[in-house]
């Protein structure tokens, strides 16, 4: 091996604490759909934004079965910040119902509207869904719910990320560009 100069690591003074569960501040980095049998689905990825750092969350460390617990004390958002979350799971849209399935789109109605797309009504007082596409949504701020979800691995082991749960308009944030966006990535 070579060695590096200043490389070290002690893990005495170096615990990892995990982003706590909680409402951030982000916006929409990334927007993807795809059509599936006549539907469409949607999964949207958000960043979380800078004012991150000055909001105070519970902290979190995990217990000995592996599930995280609150600690008592408090840690701000700064872990979290330029970190990108994806929804929970797709939000479909299908196109062509009958008035007694349209529920089917009702994530989709209320997801959008809750980050404040606005669609119309027609004659029958039913809401006139339109297709979202990424220039409608890109940099949206937002207030997003973080929240631990468990799956199984390929192993079979049960393991947890953070995902995007609810979402909220964030009725002061800013939309920023597709250039700020990108302004943290890492050069690789």
């Amino acid at each position: 091996m070579k060695p590096i100069e200043n490389a070290i690591y002690n893990e005495s003074k170096n615990t990892y604490k995990p982003i706590p569960e909680g409402t951030y501040p982000a916006h929409i980095s990334k927007f993807e759909s795809k059509e599936y049998n006549g539907a469409y689905v949607f999964n949207v990825t958000f960043k979380v934004a800078e004012e991150a750092k000055d909001i105070e969350f519970a902290e979190q460390q995990k217990d000995n079965n592996g599930k995280l617990v609150p600690t008592g004390a408090s840690v701000t958002g700064v872990q979290a910040v330029g970190k990108e979350y994806r929804t929970d799971k797709g939000i479909w849209l299908t196109p062509n119902l009958s008035e007694e399935n349209s529920w089917k789109n009702k994530r989709y109605a209320e997801f959008f509207a809750s980050i404040g797309m606005a669609f119309g009504k027609d004659s029958n007082g039913n809401m006139q869904l339109q297709m979202v596409e990424e220039s409608d949504v890109m940099g949206l701020p937002c207030l997003v719910q973080l929240v631990n979800t468990e799956f199984k691995n390929t192993d079979g082991e049960t393991r947890s990320s953070l995902k995007v749960g609810k979402v909220y308009k964030w009725e002061d944030g800013e939309r920023i560009s597709s250039d700020e966006l990108e302004a943290d990535d890492l050069p690789f």
